[in-house]
């Protein structure tokens, strides 16, 4: 049997060979690793988006709350509008505060409370310096809700609880949770609202509306991301009911993370200056920071002989919140190589990205309606 030659590849068609592949496969790994890197930023994007809309939809949820005193036949008072001889006085509806309500942090004697660079301190009622600074970073503001509900108990849904879910008439008449400014006004049984003595009912409204009192700012926290542990800050919640007990407390609870800043205005109703009868223009002609409506560049003005001044002309708020990514793997130069910029909630001045900040920024901005703003006078 005679011998066969044997073919096979030479060394050099074997190292162009395996050349080829090596580039392909160089090829092919850039465009699975960019491709992945644009799929990682966009998801990001959509992430710190949603973030932000989800902040805002927490605030717009409570907000509509604000200033609501639910009840059948609300107190009424008597008030004078001048009316000419033989006219009986008008009577002014009160929806918030109710008669007889004077509790003694001022904040609460409105449906809408706000600190300017400043965390809403609970138990002093006053807004302490905010920590959360730093570069291309202005203090953040906080934000109080208040309102009343008269929900039972046992309803499976409705407003009593604050936003930490925290029932904020505690959990029967003897406990100690709860805020102690709805100690007497929880109480239903007998069914006159008792003065000073009674039951809890869970299954009947409480004797007097009880009042929830929610407070947001941003608070610092830390997350596990991509195995790594990132600093970044939260909204943030502090309610009545897991902060106004015997002994009241100051303690946010983190809601939502990736929450960068988060700065309010209030827009305040007027006189239409155009109008020689002096109408109402209800729609905010201008909004202010929390600490404008606190002195007097927020005056009060006079309507139909009632006095309106500060928080009591607020009938919209806009906020603003800034939401960034975690653990995202942008790159820090666009495509045309200047540096990465963002829009902050201090101004529309473009803002450039740190070095090493790796993040993606996105500002989200809404005005919301403060519905149940309003006094009826007939």
């Amino acid at each position: 049997m005679s011998a066969r030659r044997q073919a096979g590849f030479s060394l050099i068609e074997l190292l162009v060979g395996m050349a080829l592949m090596l580039l392909i496969v160089t090829a092919a790994s850039v465009i699975y690793l960019n491709t992945r890197e644009a799929d990682s930023a966009q998801a990001r994007v959509s992430e710190s988006v949603e973030t932000g809309t989800f902040a805002l939809q927490l605030l717009e949820r409570d907000l509509t709350q604000a200033w609501t005193y639910p009840v059948v036949m609300p107190p009424a008072t008597t008030i004078a509008l001048n009316p000419p001889a033989g006219w009986a006085g008008a009577l002014l509806l009160q929806t918030y505060p109710p008669v007889g309500w004077a509790p003694t942090i001022a904040a609460y004697q409105f449906g809408v409370y706000g600190c300017d660079g400043g965390q809403y301190n609970s138990i002093t009622g006053n807004c302490d310096a905010n920590p959360l600074t730093g570069v291309n970073r202005s203090p953040s503001d906080s934000l109080v809700i208040n309102y009343f509900s008269s929900e039972a108990k046992k309803t499976p849904i409705g407003n009593r609880k604050d936003c930490t879910g925290i029932d904020v008439a505690g959990e029967d008449a003897d406990s100690p949770k709860g805020d102690t400014i709805n100690a007497i006004r929880r109480l239903n049984v007998p069914a006159a609202p008792p003065a000073t003595t009674g039951t809890m009912d869970p299954w009947l409204p409480p004797g007097f509306p009880v009042f929830v009192s929610n407070r947001y700012g941003l608070l610092a926290s830390t997350v596990q991301v991509d195995r790594q542990t990132l600093t970044t800050y939260s909204l943030a919640c502090n309610g009545n009911g897991s902060n106004g007990g015997a002994t009241p407390t100051n303690v946010y609870q983190p809601l939502l993370q990736g929450v960068d800043d988060l700065q309010i205005t209030y827009g305040a109703f007027d006189i239409d200056a155009s109008s020689s009868s002096g109408a109402v223009q209800p729609a905010p002609t201008r909004f202010y920071k929390a600490s404008d409506v606190n002195n007097t560049t927020l005056q009060a003005i006079t309507i139909d002989g009632v006095q309106y001044a500060g928080w009591n002309r607020i009938v919209a708020v806009r906020v603003c919140v800034m939401t960034s990514s975690m653990g995202t793997a942008a790159r820090q130069f666009d495509k045309s190589g200047a540096p990465r910029t963002y829009l902050d909630c201090t101004d529309d001045t473009p803002q450039n990205y740190l070095p090493g900040d790796r993040s993606i920024r996105t500002r989200t901005v809404q005005v919301l309606a403060v519905r149940n703003r309003m006094n009826q006078i007939y």
